[in-house]
């Protein structure tokens, strides 16, 4: 009894530290989940439950997912999603990416071929590379705060706001507001994965929220300039902001339950489910919908 509980203390005082360290811990994956690539072609599968190396480059299988924690953070890596972490900032060469922020002062920098944005707040919001090299994000939950760099002004990103991060300039796109059902219903990100009851209600909540604010409104829904997104003319509601940070612990993040005690340390989750007859798109939406 009592080496099992020394081992449990240094587990907990290893992740502490890992996690202090700005490492992410991986915690689900879907599919084949990811590997390590060198630069000789060589691929090394990474594991659960292990810390991801500083300045390696990942590449996330087809039709897979890669689920980690940081330090007052979420992630998902969306499929064929290739990057490399190195402190506090994420490379992110080509995919899509979902970023959970569960603290007050929290900033990540998100790096892609031709855009470098600073994101900070408390919410959730989706990223997507797109093939010249610019951002497109979309807002889930609460409210972000985006930037180019360190000096340039923020832009607030709430719930149902798509904004893209151009390539050709230090510019932002005019926001758009979009379809969060359609979003929920065809993003891999967020249907893709195994969300926690505190996370999907949160999720419900949005949506129908949204849905009877477009109803109050007795407005049409009008067709953003691409098909993909349904936009409203409401722009500036109250509920896209009310959000509440989860009060659940890490220790029960990580499991996706409630700790149970138990002589053996370490058991083998069983693989999330994959979502029924829904293909996983490697894109924030699928578009062909």
């Amino acid at each position: 009894m009592f080496c099992y509980y020394s081992s449990f203390l240094i587990f907990l005082s290893s992740f502490t530290f890992a996690i202090g360290q700005e490492m992410h811990l991986v915690i689900s994956q879907i599919g084949k989940g990811a590997s390590y690539v060198q630069e000789n072609g060589i691929s090394e599968p990474i594991q659960r439950a292990s810390f991801i190396s500083f300045d390696s480059r990942i590449m996330v299988h087809l039709q897979s997912g890669m689920e980690t924690m940081a330090a007052g953070y979420q992630f998902r890596f969306g499929s064929e999603t290739q990057f490399n972490l190195s402190d506090k900032s994420i490379h992110l060469h080509n995919g899509s990416l979902m970023i959970q922020s569960r603290k007050i002062g929290n900033n990540v920098v998100v790096m892609s071929p031709r855009v470098q944005l600073r994101i900070g707040g408390v919410g959730t919001c989706m990223l997507e590379v797109e093939p010249n090299g610019g951002v497109q994000l979309i807002g889930v939950l609460g409210r972000m705060s985006i930037s180019r760099n360190q000096d340039s002004q923020e832009v607030n990103l709430l719930a149902g706001d798509l904004v893209k991060a151009n390539a050709d300039n230090q510019e932002f796109s005019d926001s758009v507001n979009i379809n969060l059902r359609k979003v929920l219903d065809t993003s891999f990100l967020l249907s893709g994965f195994n969300n926690n009851t505190s996370f999907q209600g949160s999720l419900d909540s949005i949506v129908s929220a949204q849905q009877d604010s477009i109803e109050s409104e007795q407005h049409p829904i009008e067709t953003s300039q691409s098909s993909t997104f349904d936009s409203t003319t409401n722009s500036e509601s109250e509920f896209r902001s009310n959000y509440l940070i989860p009060n659940s612990d890490p220790l029960t993040e990580l499991l996706g339950r409630s700790p149970i005690r138990s002589i053996s340390l370490i058991t083998e989750p069983e693989e999330p489910a994959l979502p029924k007859n829904r293909p996983l798109p490697g894109r924030l939406l699928r578009l062909d919908n």
